[in-house]
């Protein structure tokens, strides 16, 4: 299937200052409404994969909540995964420019991706459960 691409007005401009903010504080409740609802089913997940991870503020997040994970992150953008792989937390982390939809790339070594309602790609491990961000 042909990659999409978009148009955004102004995307290198943006692009600038979304690399420019402190990505760091605060944590995002999305993330932490993540946390609780794998300590609520009594999950501790030893990997995570971030499928259009942007500068990782996802990935660090978990990096410091779960130090003992495995972290893979991949975006389209290669100034954004630049900027992820500068962050001290993600040092451990696999971190690549791909597309995410294309069940062969580099990560697919990571967790055996499957089609989900035909959308996106479904991250499945050993004992693993699914997530979305």
């Amino acid at each position: 299937m042909p990659h999409k691409t978009f148009e955004i007005p102004d995307f290198q401009q943006r692009l600038e200052t979304y690399l420019g903010e402190n990505r760091a504080e605060p944590e995002k409740d999305i993330f932490c409404f993540l946390k609780q609802m794998l300590q609520a089913d009594g999950l501790s997940p030893k990997r995570f994969l971030d499928v259009g991870c942007a500068t990782g503020d996802l990935l660090a997040y978990l990096s410091r909540h779960y130090p003992n994970a495995q972290l893979a992150g991949i975006d389209i953008d290669t100034k954004l995964i630049d900027a992820a792989k500068l962050r001290t937390e993600l040092s451990k982390a696999q971190l690549l420019v791909g597309d995410g939809l294309n069940p062969d790339n580099p990560l697919a070594i990571f967790c055996r991706f499957e089609a989900s309602c035909g959308r996106s790609p479904r991250c499945v491990g050993d004992g693993g459960s699914n997530g979305y961000h």
